[in-house]
């Protein structure tokens, strides 16, 4: 999900990038995926779960000939929106480049996903970066 990559098989998938001012350097990814009837309730209590359990370790992707080094993740505060919600943290150091902060939210709206990441920039220690975006995907998606 980090890579703006969505859950599981879901009927239709889309990502955009968010432009933000609040935060200059920090790329805003919102990636929506709608699902079969229940099935992306599935897609947050058992894939979801489980990637981010399988993450809590900390992992590397290498993806066109270089790599990532993703440290651990960590749990956060969810803000109140969608019908469930599921946010984390961490760092991810590119090969030959300095660490930068990640933080993810994904919301469920019925069967539709949406998953905002927001990477690098020095602003984005703070999480309030995502909760913009992530309030005015849930109003468009009510």
């Amino acid at each position: 999900m980090t890579h703006q990559l969505p859950l599981g098989r879901p009927q239709a998938s889309l990502s955009r990038l968010v432009a933000t001012r609040e935060a200059p350097g920090t790329r805003v990814h919102v990636t929506l995926s709608t699902y079969d009837k229940g099935m992306a309730v599935t897609a947050m209590d058992t894939l979801l779960a489980d990637a981010v359990q399988g993450c809590s370790l900390g992992f590397t992707v290498r993806a066109h000939g270089t790599g990532e080094r993703y440290d651990p993740f960590e749990p956060e505060d969810t803000p109140p929106v969608g019908d469930e919600a599921l946010a984390y943290r961490g760092v991810v150091t590119p090969e030959g480049g300095p660490p930068r902060p990640v933080r993810t939210t994904a919301v469920r709206h019925g069967d539709v996903i949406a998953v905002c990441t927001a990477v690098g920039g020095a602003r984005i220690a703070s999480p309030t970066v995502l909760t913009p975006v992530i309030e005015a995907q849930g109003a468009k998606l009510r």
